[in-house]
């Protein structure tokens, strides 16, 4: 070997060892020494591990201190996010299919995966009975083939404009993206709700609202279940339209399954009409603001209460809303290029508002029931109504003296209702059935309640976690 050949060697590993320090370098500063992300817009981060000795030894310390490390590194949220967004474009299987109207249908990640909890799942016929009707000019279906926050509150400083209910969605491409059980239509972007047609769920979910009522007769019960937005805009899915009618299916059922002493809140109808406006959010898996007004506008209506038009309240604005849907579509590039507003209704009453524990103590005083959340949690917006699922809330109208007192038994879809009771009810009380530890027959009457109005999404009517948890409120 030449001089100069080994000359060129020896500078050659030089620079190879330099590459090698500087990029061990340059990881243990970015992963050691950069201040780690302690709070994520889009899931809970891994938290740092305890030690103790056991699980020095089992190794238990060791795998969740990598697991923190690698969970809460600089820069987290934007890395994960904004970034693997655009990576994950170039991977991935996808399946191009031309529809029978000659349209693409784009499906990525796989095929269609319809799951079921119950072994030997099979769709029966469907049954469309009862009093809700059916969506405009839509056939009755065939037999589908066999086949599952704390922080100091106040109304978010936004842009005011006047009140519009001209609010009709821009018309979306025509493509179907699927990510995991994840739907994206155009822009918008759904579960896929599968329902309960076997009847399986849905009659304990009745019963227990039954028993409640049963136990308590001198309280008006109400049931308000809640659709996805796959109830009003999977019919325009290829591979998904055989299980558009599901939710409908499954509210005509519930109908049939309550007792008299249970009055169903029918509010399909009423959104099915509104569904070309902004009712649901297409970023999030929650429906909007605009959607809960309709839903209290019908709930006052049924029981001939007085209601204030939306056009009196002040409409608030935030733009560049990307919602919990893009964490869940595993940041789908969709999405993150296309945002969407997130709109609050302000009304004009005045009230009291308070937040307490899930045990109702430790009442915490507070200016207004949308809660302030900021900027850098664009993912969180939805915590603006009532701060979330962390707190029961109490709030006294007065712009109502009717001397009826509401209590609102919710998931997450009844916290965007509140804005729009105050015209309704005296006083309002609202507990989530997954984390309140108070039976609700001892708290309507510590409270002196005189309306029940049990408010959630049709996920958690079929739901066995939810309807657990609501069963354990239930003497």
């Amino acid at each position: 070997m030449s001089k100069k050949q080994t000359a060129l060697l020896k500078l050659a590993k030089a620079v190879g060892s330099m590459l090698i320090l500087g990029t061990f370098l340059f990881l243990f500063v970015f992963c050691t020494l950069l201040p780690r992300t302690t709070v994520s817009n889009y899931d809970t981060l891994t938290k740092f591990p305890e030690f103790s000795w056991s699980s020095l030894f089992d190794g238990s310390y060791t795998a969740q201190l990598g697991a923190y490390f690698s969970d809460t590194v600089f820069m987290r949220d934007t890395l994960k996010g904004e970034y693997y967004a655009e990576l994950k474009t170039w991977f991935g299987k996808e399946t191009v299919v031309i529809t029978e109207e000659g349209e693409e249908e784009i499906i990525i990640g796989g095929g269609i995966n319809i799951p079921s909890d119950d072994p030997g799942y099979s769709e029966p016929e469907f049954s469309w009975g009862g009093d809700i009707s059916l969506p405009p000019d839509s056939d009755e279906p065939e037999n589908p083939e066999s086949s599952s926050e704390a922080g100091t509150s106040s109304v978010p400083d936004v842009p005011s404009e006047e009140p519009s209910q001209d609010t009709t969605s821009k018309e979306e491409p025509e493509q179907e993206i699927q990510a995991d059980s994840i739907l994206i239509l155009g822009t918008r972007a759904m579960e896929i709700y599968y329902g309960d047609p076997n009847l399986n769920k849905l009659p304990r979910f009745a019963q227990a609202l039954n028993t409640f009522a049963a136990n308590n007769p001198n309280l008006n019960v109400y049931s308000m279940v809640i659709p996805k937005a796959a109830a009003f805009y999977l019919d325009k899915s290829p591979s998904y339209k055989h299980l558009a009618g599901r939710t409908l299916n499954d509210l005509n059922n519930l109908d049939k399954l309550y007792s008299d002493k249970v009055q169903a809140i029918n509010i399909y109808n009423i959104l099915n009409q509104h569904k070309n406006e902004d009712i649901y959010m297409r970023t999030d898996h929650h429906w909007s603001s605009l959607g809960a007004y309709y839903a209290v506008k019908q709930f006052a209506s049924d029981l001939g209460l007085p209601f204030q038009d939306i056009s009196t309240y002040t409409k608030n604005v935030r733009t560049g809303y990307r919602g919990t849907m893009y964490a869940y579509s595993n940041y789908h590039s969709i999405i993150k290029d296309n945002p969407e507003d997130f709109v609050t209704y302000v009304p004009k009453a005045t009230y009291t508002y308070e937040t307490y524990n899930q045990s109702f103590q430790n009442p915490q005083k507070r200016d207004s029931f949308f809660h302030k959340v900021g900027d850098n949690a664009v993912s969180s917006w939805y915590l603006t109504f009532i701060g979330g699922d962390a707190y029961s809330v109490k709030i006294k109208s007065n712009a109502c003296s009717n001397g009826r007192k509401l209590l609102v038994v919710k998931d997450s879809y009844g916290n965007a209702l509140v804005p729009y009771l105050l015209y309704s009810f005296e006083e309002i009380y609202v507990v989530d059935a997954r984390e309140f530890q108070i039976h609700l027959d001892t708290f309507t009457e510590q409270q002196g309640i005189t309306d029940v109005l049990f408010a959630e999404v049709a996920f958690s009517a079929t739901s066995n976690a939810y309807i657990q948890k609501l069963e354990g409120l239930i003497k």
